[in-house]
């Protein structure tokens, strides 16, 4: 009889002891998904590199057309200076014949300030190409596939290795601006003549909301229901 309760006593320790769950299975469970799968966001270095034609070294309509999209890439993705290098040979551009003063112009007419553009020259290679060029970030989303464990039984109620990994790696790849995950981006001022107008509405009794016209109605049809 002892030996008998001696076993069940021996079965009931081992079950509950397969019941505690372990300080790293607790970590597991709690730490974010954000921290079990990171998104890396890295610089990188962009640039265009036009080489000049004819001998009075103008720009090619293409690589104008080329340029002015760069140009607008560049202020979606970068709070940067857009760099305009040129040979040492060509480093004092003349006016109206410098590919990189030319260059400067189209990135100009694109809409991109002129204090964001930098003009600068480097080591001469023997190519007169006019190189722009500008820093900026890139997203890169964790690599998922880890199918170690078996999706089919979780008696522990533990996570499996891909959770929510799959997320990640799609919010990555979908990030508009990868500059949001490293410094958040600051509030616009708010409209203070509107808020103004409310107040003022509001203390004269009237009514604070815009009116509508109607166009702006969001009624699917004008069929009354006749009862």
């Amino acid at each position: 009889m002892k030996s008998v309760s001696g076993s069940v006593l021996a079965l009931l320790l081992v079950g509950l002891g397969g019941c505690v769950t372990s300080q790293d299975e607790v970590i597991e469970r709690t730490t974010p998904v954000a921290q079990r799968h990171p998104i890396t966001v890295e610089p990188i270095v962009r640039e265009l590199r036009m080489t000049p034609q004819g001998s009075a070294g103008r720009l090619s309509e293409a690589d104008k057309v080329q340029l002015a999209q760069f140009a607008r890439t560049f202020v979606q993705s970068s709070d940067a200076k857009l760099s305009v290098s040129a040979p040492d040979a060509a480093a004092k551009p003349r006016a109206g014949a410098s590919a990189a003063s030319e260059a400067v112009d189209v990135i100009v007419s694109a809409g991109i300030p002129r204090s964001r553009v930098q003009l600068g020259a480097y080591p001469a290679d023997g190519s007169n190409a006019v190189v722009v060029s500008y820093v900026a970030y890139v997203a890169t989303g964790p690599n998922c596939g880890d199918w170690s464990s078996n999706y089919g039984s979780s008696p522990d109620n533990t996570l499996t290795p891909n959770y929510g990994c799959a997320s990640q790696h799609n919010f990555a790849a979908i990030l508009a601006d990868p500059r949001d995950l490293v410094t958040p981006r600051t509030e616009t001022p708010a409209d203070g003549a509107r808020r103004a107008t409310v107040l003022e509405k509001y203390r004269a009794g009237e009514a604070t909301q815009t009116p509508r016209g109607q166009g702006e109605r969001g009624v699917v049809s004008d069929v009354s229901v006749q009862q």
